[in-house]
């Protein structure tokens, strides 16, 4: 029976595990969304302004500044993706 339980275990840790992972692929897609639409609406501009109140919100977050080959610049990233490109 002690395996049964260590396996029972297991899989609800792997599951938590996947639903966090599942967790974070929403909100990447919805940052992105959000991100795509300032950018059409107010350009580059508004996603840097955005990026960096979320930066602030959330010093500990997942948004931060690093080199996009896309733009050619150093813009805010989600994980790694580029807010402003998307690449």
């Amino acid at each position: 029976m002690l395996p049964e339980i260590a396996s029972l275990l297991s899989s609800q840790k792997l599951l938590s595990q996947f639903k966090s992972k599942i967790m974070a692929i929403k909100k990447l897609k919805h940052i992105t969304q959000i991100c795509k639409e300032l950018y059409e609406e107010k350009g580059a501009s508004a996603v840097y302004e955005y990026a960096n109140e979320r930066m602030n919100q959330m010093p500990n977050g997942n948004v931060s500044y690093k080199q996009c080959a896309g733009c050619e610049a150093e813009t805010p990233h989600w994980h790694d993706t580029c807010l402003i490109c998307g690449s």
